[in-house]
């Protein structure tokens, strides 16, 4: 069997030819090259014309979508940071405790305890809870 026969195999009606404007054939291509030809006569290739516009573009919807997730970003960036202060105290445990993961519990726990400690907040003028550990 050919591919035309397979697939017409479930059309039954005979196939009608179809009447197409002689200047619509010729229209698209012609249009296509004015235009390159008009790229081509300032200097400029159209292909660097259409990746500088895909550039703009591309760096328009990067923007919006680090705006939509800034407080995720946020977060991720303010966790990196902490990370990078804690991890010389995570290697001095690790030292004792062989195990990496015992000693950023040990420090986690450390951390926590040090920026909620009620005392020292009172101390400071301050009778509540830190905002951070409510």
């Amino acid at each position: 069997m050919s591919a035309s026969s397979v697939k017409d195999a479930g059309n039954t009606r005979p196939r009608m030819p179809v009447k197409v404007p002689a200047d619509a054939a010729t229209e698209v291509p012609a249009r296509r090259a004015r235009v390159r030809a008009t790229a081509a006569a300032r200097g400029v290739p159209l292909a660097t014309i259409i990746t500088a516009v895909a550039v703009v573009a591309l760096a328009y919807l990067a923007g919006k979508l680090a705006y939509r997730l800034r407080d995720v970003i946020l977060l991720i960036a303010v966790a990196g940071f902490i990370a990078l202060i804690l991890n010389p105290l995570v290697v001095y445990v690790q030292r004792r405790i062989p195990r990496r993961g015992w000693a950023v519990a040990i420090v986690t726990v450390w951390a926590a305890v040090v920026t909620c400690n009620p005392r020292r907040t009172a101390a400071a003028g301050s009778a509540t809870w830190p905002a951070a550990c409510t």
